[in-house]
């Protein structure tokens, strides 16, 4: 039975029903972030409105939406200006308004845009090699000794030590250091920041003892377990790989390590990712569950399918079950459009959308197989020019499809936003075009 296809108009007119003003009580939402505009919409026939934020941090900016059926369709919209960086980013969440409300989603600053500073030392205690990582930042491997170049400010340190094995690092040991002060002197531009990190301390942890993932029969290809905690905004890495788990055919179990219960603070836990490849060595199909202290979890990946994905000029389109028999019904769909354009001064700029459409949108049209997206007007915004809108012409383009039991916003959370989401387990399809 073929699947139906869903098409994805985005649409910037309003629709013509008349709107009268509803007695009902609107509720106020918030929403974290650090972009630069940030407008939302109260269902399909209310108008787009456009808000400043409630507090002066520009790091930590908080927007109050007002919402009168928090079950029903919302939307809101943000976008990153340029700013320097050669890229213009948008992103646009259509969902439920109680999902919205979870959401925190800022402007990445670009890694070598961050002041940046030496940190170095001898690695003690352990005459294994040492996967480290300052999160958030980039993490690396070393042998007896270390030197990364760290972001400014505070950062914490983790580091997993062990024998080397198919995947990798086996881990043995891990080390965490909270709260290291990476800040440079007044006056200096570069600062170095010696730190010895010894394996043999207080600050070591043995790993937790070992636990299984069940794996269904050839149903992956690669997999790995990390550490993962929620960071702030504008920030980059939040996860280190603990282990890389490497499914030969027909394996029913898989043992992992992990941090002990008492090593975790609030917000962290540990995510286990199963991957299909396809011949180019590209994520095709996933599967993901997050939880705090290492116990036994069994895994699998989602059904094949082929999405048959399109971008037309203010149209997407795919196909997809209503359900996967291992996940559960589809929560989410997710398109990362990327294309080349100019600036008022004709300089190059990266145009990047995000486009997330949750469950209450689908939902709501799944008779005719068309949803209609509504797009704010985004012709105020300086420098903003109208071929920046999604057409067929995006050089890049990556579709994401999620599946799961639990609900679109933990969902959103847990896919989306990176955070620790424990009990939460989901499918994800992807495709790349063109």
């Amino acid at each position: 039975m073929p699947l139906p296809r869903l098409t994805v108009l985005l649409s910037s007119l309003l629709l013509a029903a008349c709107v009268v003003d509803s007695p009902q009580r609107e509720e106020a939402l918030s929403l974290v972030s650090n972009a630069a505009w940030v407008a939302y919409r109260d269902g399909v026939q209310r108008p787009w409105r456009v808000i400043v934020a409630d507090n002066e941090n520009t790091d930590q900016k908080i927007y109050t939406l007002q919402a009168v059926d928090l079950d029903k369709r919302f939307a809101v919209a943000m976008v990153c200006p340029d700013k320097g960086s050669g890229v213009q980013r948008v992103f646009l969440l259509y969902a439920a308004a109680t999902q919205v409300g979870r959401l925190r989603e800022g402007c990445q600053v670009p890694l070598d845009r961050v002041a940046r500073h030496q940190v170095y030392g001898t690695l003690r205690g352990t005459e294994r090699r040492v996967r480290l990582s300052f999160v958030p930042g980039e993490e690396a491997e070393f042998y007896g000794g270390y030197a990364l170049r760290v972001p400014e400010g505070a950062t914490d340190v983790l580091a997993v030590a062990g024998p080397s094995g198919p995947g990798g690092i086996e881990p043995e040991k891990i080390l965490i250091l909270r709260d290291f002060e990476v800040t440079p002197k007044e006056g200096e531009v570069e600062g170095r920041f010696p730190q010895d990190l010894n394996f043999a301390a207080g600050l070591a942890y043995p790993v937790a003892p070992a636990v299984e993932v069940g794996v269904s029969p050839g149903e992956a290809a690669a997999g790995e377990v990390a550490w993962q905690a929620q960071v702030e905004l504008s920030t980059g890495r939040n996860r280190l790989v603990l282990q890389r788990l490497r499914p030969e055919e027909g394996t029913l179990r898989m043992a992992f390590h992990g941090l002990p219960g008492e090593a975790l603070q609030e917000g962290e836990g540990h995510r286990v990712v199963l991957q299909w490849l396809n011949d180019a060595g590209e994520v095709v199909r996933a599967g993901v569950r997050t939880f705090t202290a290492p116990a036994p979890v069994a895994l699998g990946v989602p059904a094949p399918f082929d999405p048959q994905a399109r971008v037309e000029h203010l149209a997407l389109s795919w196909v997809a079950p209503a359900e996967d028999a291992l996940f559960g019904p589809l929560r989410l769909v997710s398109w990362y459009l990327e294309g080349q354009g100019e600036d008022e001064a004709g300089a190059s700029v990266s145009v990047r959308w995000e486009i997330h459409v949750g469950a209450s949108w689908m939902e709501a049209e799944e008779t005719s197989g068309r949803i209609v997206l509504p797009l704010p007007d985004f012709s105020a915004l300086p420098g903003w020019k109208a071929e920046w809108v999604p057409v067929a012409g995006f050089e890049r383009w990556r579709l994401e499809v999620y599946f799961s039991d639990d609900d679109t916003g933990r969902v959103l959370s847990g896919a989306l936003q990176g955070k620790v989401v424990p009990g939460l387990a989901y499918g994800q399809v992807s495709r790349r075009g063109p």
